[in-house]
C-alpha cells in the first residue's frame, strides 16, 4: 500500500512539474491529488496499528470526528481559489518572499489602475528575484502611467535583457521616440529586426514606420524616405508615412511636391487636421 500510494503520488505530480506548472506559485492547487495518495499512506498505517493494539473501534471514532473538520478547513480555503486577488494577495502574506506571488499581485493591481500598489508589489518581486522578466516589464508599463518615463525605460530595457522579444523592442523603441530618444529608438528597431529573421525589406510596417520615424528625427533624409515609401508601398493609406515624406519634401524645399502630399492628407478622414496644418506651415 505504502509503495502504491507514493508511485501514484509522484505519478500526478509529474505531468505538472514537466508542463512547467510548478512555477506558476499555485502550488497548493496542484497538491491535493497527491495528498491523497500520501493519505492513503497514514490511513493504512493507522488501521493497520489500530488492529494490531486492538481498538479498531477508536480508530472508526477518530476517523469520524476528524474528516469533518478536514472537510470544513478544505471548503473554507477552497474560498481563497474563488478570486485571483484574494488567492495571490493570502500568498504573500503567507510566503512574503515568494516573488512570483508579489509580482501576479502587481499586475492585478495595475489591471485595476492602482497604480501606486502595483508598483510597490511590483518592486519587492524585481528585488527579491532580480531574473523575473515579467515583473521588470509590468514595473516599466505602471512606471510609465505615473509618468516616471525614464525610470520606466530602464525596467522595460532589463525585461529585454533577460527575455528578448520583437513585441518588447517595439514598444520599447515607441516610448523611447516619445521621449526624444530618436537614437536609441532606432537600436531597438534593429533589435526587433534581428529577431524577426527577415530582411530589411521585408520588415513588419509597424517596425519600419517606428525606424522612419527615428531616422526622422536624427535628419537622415534618404534613409527615412525610403523607410516611408516602404511603408506606403504596402499600406498607402498610413497616413502618419505620407505626413513624414511631406515634412521631409519640405525640408528638402521639394514644396510642390509637399503642397500635392498636403491636399492628399487633407481628404483622407483618418489624418489629423492639427497635423495637417503643421505641415502647411512647415511648407
Amino acid at each position: 500500500l505504502a509503495a502504491a500510494s507514493l508511485l501514484g503520488a509522484l505519478a500526478l505530480l509529474l505531468p505538472s512539474t514537466l508542463g512547467g506548472a510548478l512555477e506558476s506559485g499555485g502550488l497548493e492547487q496542484l497538491l491535493y491529488l497527491p495528498t491523497l495518495a500520501l493519505a492513503a499512506v497514514g490511513a493504512g498505517l493507522v488501521s493497520w496499528g489500530a488492529e494490531r493494539l486492538g481498538h479498531p473501534r477508536a480508530f472508526r471514532l477518530v476517523a469520524a470526528l476528524l474528516l469533518p473538520l478536514l472537510a470544513l478547513l478544505t471548503v473554507r480555503r477552497a474560498v481563497v481559489f474563488t478570486d485571483r486577488e484574494l488567492f495571490w494577495s493570502t500568498t504573500t502574506a503567507q510566503a512574503p518572499r515568494c516573488a512570483r506571488a508579489h509580482a501576479r499581485l502587481g499586475a492585478i493591481y495595475a489591471s485595476q489602475g492602482r497604480l501606486d500598489v502595483a508598483r510597490r508589489e511590483l518592486a519587492l518581486a524585481v528585488k527579491l528575484r532580480p531574473s523575473l522578466c515579467h515583473a521588470h516589464r509590468d514595473l516599466g508599463q505602471v512606471l510609465h502611467q505615473l509618468g516616471k518615463l525614464r525610470s520606466g525605460l530602464a525596467c522595460l530595457r532589463e525585461a529585454l535583457r533577460c527575455s528578448p522579444s520583437v513585441a518588447g523592442y517595439q514598444h520599447l523603441a515607441h516610448r523611447s521616440l516619445r521621449l526624444g530618444l530618436a537614437r536609441a529608438a532606432e537600436k531597438h528597431v534593429a533589435a526587433a529586426l534581428a529577431l524577426t529573421h527577415r530582411a530589411p525589406s521585408e520588415a513588419p510596417l509597424a517596425l519600419l514606420s517606428l525606424r522612419a520615424q527615428a531616422r526622422h528625427l536624427q535628419g537622415k533624409i534618404d534613409q527615412a524616405l525610403a523607410d516611408y515609401r516602404s511603408v506606403l508601398k504596402a499600406d498607402p493609406t498610413r497616413w502618419r508615412a505620407l505626413l513624414g515624406v511631406g515634412e521631409l519634401r519640405a525640408l528638402r524645399c521639394e514644396l510642390r511636391a509637399a503642397e500635392r502630399i498636403a491636399v492628399v492628407l487633407e481628404k483622407m478622414g483618418s489624418a489629423r487636421r492639427g497635423r495637417v496644418l503643421a505641415l502647411r506651415r512647415l511648407i
